[in-house]
């Protein structure tokens, strides 16, 4: 049974199976991602589908624009498939100047093959403004990517702020529960057995939903033992109110995040300081942490969702596991990745929030405002 199933630590090993995955596939391959930047991963994976397409395969992208905002803001600038969103680009400029030492005033412009490519009979790219922030590829029907990846250069070399990136994907080669995937992506309602998946879908395609923060709480509203946090970013109010009870019934908390975090790094301290101060055991990565996933007591949860505001109205993908029959062997490989992940951090001393500063009460603002619907 575990063979059926791979966590991938290294971004170098996840994307070398997602292109080995492409070049053997047969009939389709569906790729959805909120980051796909114009660098070389970038350009190479475009390289793949362009010539899975030339093959026969159908192959269909789904790229939310708003991806573009992040695209702009961080790195080389530079968005393989979105021109400058001129209305946006006030706001990049904010958070490159927030966060980063430079602004790319000439990106990189994506490649002149590009429009040739994109009309390819067997390509179709499909780009609005959906707030999707879901990442996962679909094979065949028989293959299943999915985490926290995003397409870009920094999860296998350094970033230019010198950090190493560290995120969660795995890979699913069992056909009935990626059958079960793509009928829950399709408006599926939610499985009874022990492996199932959280959706948020913002795009009313077939309808809208969010289950993201309905189901982390029901788990944490019961939870009785653990809990590790294994997450990028935090902030949202109901979670956290949720995490605090947790620790006041004697829950034991184990948290891993960034030293620094490249987006709302006052706010995720904030948030790691208040656990804290109730007893949690704080671990701090020696770098980025870009990864997205909770053990609660016996649920493992992977996917694509935070723990801030944000995943409360964005499109997420989430795997579920329940510790029981079939989904025994996928949720202890669960747990000892994070687990693996958790022990290369440094445990925390103390949290110094640093001195008062206007990044962070915006930041500390972030978490006062919950979305409707």
């Amino acid at each position: 049974m575990l063979s059926k199933f791979k966590i991938f630590l290294d971004a170098r090993l996840a994307f070398a199976a997602l292109f080995d995955a492409i070049k053997e596939s047969q009939k389709h391959v569906h790729i959805n991602s909120f980051i796909w930047r114009n660098d070389v991963i970038g350009r190479n994976l475009l390289t793949a589908l362009e010539a899975a397409a030339k093959r026969g395969i159908s192959v269909h992208i789904q790229k939310d624009r708003g991806g573009w905002l992040f695209e702009r803001s961080e790195e080389n600038g530079s968005s393989l498939f979105h021109p400058t969103d001129w209305r946006l680009l006030p706001v990049a400029r904010f958070l490159n100047a927030a966060y980063y030492p430079c602004w790319v005033k000439e990106p990189a412009p994506p490649p002149s093959e590009l429009p040739w490519i994109l009309a390819h009979p067997k390509l179709e790219l499909v780009s609005g403004r959906n707030s999707d922030h879901s990442k996962f590829v679909i094979v065949d029907d028989r293959i299943l990517f999915l985490g926290g990846l995003n397409i870009e250069d920094r999860f296998i070399s350094r970033s230019s702020l010198g950090q190493n990136w560290q995120d969660l994907f795995i890979r699913i080669q069992d056909p009935n529960i990626v059958s079960q995937f793509i009928e829950r992506l399709y408006g599926g309602t939610p499985g009874l057995g022990p492996i199932d998946f959280i959706l948020n879908d913002p795009s009313g395609h077939p309808k809208r939903r969010f289950e993201w923060k309905a189901r982390v709480l029901d788990v944490l509203n019961v939870a009785t033992r653990s809990l590790t946090i294994a997450v990028a970013y935090h902030g949202d109010k109901e979670v956290m109110a949720a995490l605090g009870k947790c620790l006041q019934r004697g829950v034991a908390i184990t948290m891993l995040f960034s030293e620094y975090s490249n987006m709302q790094h006052q706010l995720n301290l904030q948030c790691a300081r208040r656990l804290y101060d109730q007893g949690a055991h704080i671990h701090l990565w020696p770098g980025m942490f870009h990864g997205k996933a909770l053990i609660i007591d016996d649920v493992a949860i992977l996917g694509s969702a935070n723990l801030n505001r944000s995943s409360s109205c964005m499109g997420e993908t989430d795997l579920f596991v329940e510790n029981k029959g079939e989904g025994e062997p996928l949720y202890s490989a669960i747990k000892s990745a994070v687990n693996c992940l958790v022990s290369q951090g440094r445990r925390a001393e103390r949290l110094d929030l640093g001195r008062f500063s206007l990044r962070q009460l915006l930041e500390s603002n972030l978490s006062k405002f919950q979305p409707r619907g």
